[in-house]
């Protein structure tokens, strides 16, 4: 009779010997576990994206990718499979470096099915605790700025409530706007040391002549305009969780320091010759391709490796259009309290815009919309007129081309209209600072400037 675990453990076998595929499925069946089986790379992510795997092996050599490859995607997409590596004797070593990369464990073929029980065994008992850890901390959630409908946004934060009791550093990705920050602090509210600090810090807001001296503190005296001793921002973090949003535009000669501290949980404030012992927890984030940033040396290698233990990547509002309807819904209650009006909700017209509209600036810029729209309504429903100007010109999916168009379509002229769309639009939001339109635009301010002179937009 086939034997069965209290708590039912999903299994991935990923090889592509078809035999040893089918020895392994079989055995691990009879011991109670649900199998999967993939013959390459491709189908086990598959298996990965629609099942929820616990453990998986993983052969170090196969037909599309090798298992170091693998074994970074699995890290990478499902940070909570725990991987054992499959290797033949001559591949030990690349075994051992797997392990240093995020692998819990490997065994050698031909495979030793009750070494492999064993090590399932202590796994599943892991799995287990983890399981009932986060259960408890799922009961709890209470997060009603948290706003979602969509399955993508459900999985982020079962991750991230997954990660929270962990110590694990965590690296959130996405374009600006999408909740990096407000994600950061539900993981330190569900966290260990949710009684500690939680110190949300954005690198690109601090000017890089001081960043050293804001992060690592100074004593008196330590250069010009330092009057007094001040503790770093990485001291006020201690015993909490330390937030650095925007990682990315931290300079190379800081990145070096930050490293350092990061791996000896020490800091020297500049000026002082002693050190100061640090503990918290490191959440950072990017809206960069920062693994492209690495490969141009723009940020250490490193160190992303330090941060990116854990990776989250928040797709933007477009991507998850579900969450658009409940958000409309959200601050449309929360603006109509602050500004004391009575509105029920949209009118059918001004709600199918909003909803086809992408939303460049994410939710940020959703919010900020709701909440012009609240300002002018004057009826008990927010209609078209209380919207921008550059939501009506937005044409749906299924609305064509007038032929007056056609005649003046141009693709010069349509992404030059484009652009000079987006910057208004930028400038617009960022009340006509140049240096934060370039940010949400993702471009460099004297980018910027070059393209408003030439648009004529000076």
């Amino acid at each position: 009779m086939r034997k069965r675990h209290e708590n039912l453990i999903n299994l991935l076998v990923v090889e592509d010997e078809d035999v040893q595929r089918k020895l392994l499925t079989e055995f691990l069946r009879d011991a109670g576990y649900r199998v999967f089986a993939a013959p390459n790379q491709k189908t086990a992510l598959q298996i990965l994206e629609d099942a929820d795997i616990n453990i998986a092996l993983l052969d170090i050599r196969l037909p599309d990718a090798d298992g170091l490859t693998l074994l970074k995607n699995v890290r990478s997409n499902f940070p909570f499979v725990k991987c054992i590596m499959v290797t033949a004797m001559n591949d030990v070593n690349t075994a051992v470096a797997a392990m240093k990369n995020g692998a819990v464990d490997y065994i050698v073929k031909p495979v030793n099915f009750e070494v492999l029980r064993e090590k399932l065994k202590n796994l599943s008992r892991d799995i287990v605790f983890e399981e009932k850890l986060f259960s408890g901390l799922r009961d709890k959630v209470e997060l009603p700025s948290v706003v979602y409908r969509s399955d993508k946004m459900k999985k982020i934060l079962q991750t991230a409530l997954k990660v929270a009791p962990s110590e694990t550093p965590i690296l959130l990705t996405g374009e600006s706007g999408t909740g990096k920050s407000l994600l950061a602090r539900i993981i330190h509210e569900h966290s260990k040391r949710k009684e500690g600090p939680f110190i949300d810090v954005n690198i690109a807001a601090i000017p890089e002549t001081l960043i050293e001296a804001e992060l690592f503190g100074y004593r008196k005296g330590a250069f010009t305009g330092a009057y007094e001793d001040k503790r770093g921002i990485l001291e006020l973090a201690n015993n909490g969780t330390l937030f650095l949003d925007e990682i990315g535009e931290l300079a190379l000669n800081v990145q070096v320091k930050l490293l350092k501290s990061l791996e000896t949980g020490r800091i020297i404030p500049l000026g002082a010759s002693t050190e100061k012992i640090i503990d918290f927890r490191l959440i950072t984030a990017t809206n960069k391709d920062i693994e492209q940033m690495v490969k141009e040396s723009k940020f250490r290698e490193d160190l992303y490796y330090r941060i990116n233990v854990v990776h989250i990547y928040i797709p933007p509002l477009r991507e998850r259009r579900e969450d658009i309807v409940p958000l409309l819904d959200y601050f449309l209650k929360k603006y109509a309290e602050i500004e004391g009006k009575t509105i029920k909700g949209f009118s059918a017209d001004a709600q199918a815009l909003l909803v086809r509209y992408p939303y460049p600036g994410n939710i940020r810029e959703l919010e900020n919309i709701v909440h012009r729209a609240v300002v002018f309504a004057e009826e008990e429903y927010i209609t078209k007129e209380d919207l921008p100007d550059y939501l009506l010109k937005i044409k749906s999916d299924n609305e064509s081309i007038s032929l007056s168009e056609l005649k003046e379509l141009n693709l010069n002229a349509a992404i030059e209209n484009l652009e000079r769309e987006l910057i208004k639009r930028a400038l617009e939001m960022e009340n006509g600072v140049k240096s934060r339109a370039a940010k949400r635009l993702g471009i460099s301010e004297r980018v910027l400037r070059y393209k408003m002179g030439k648009l004529n937009l000076e």
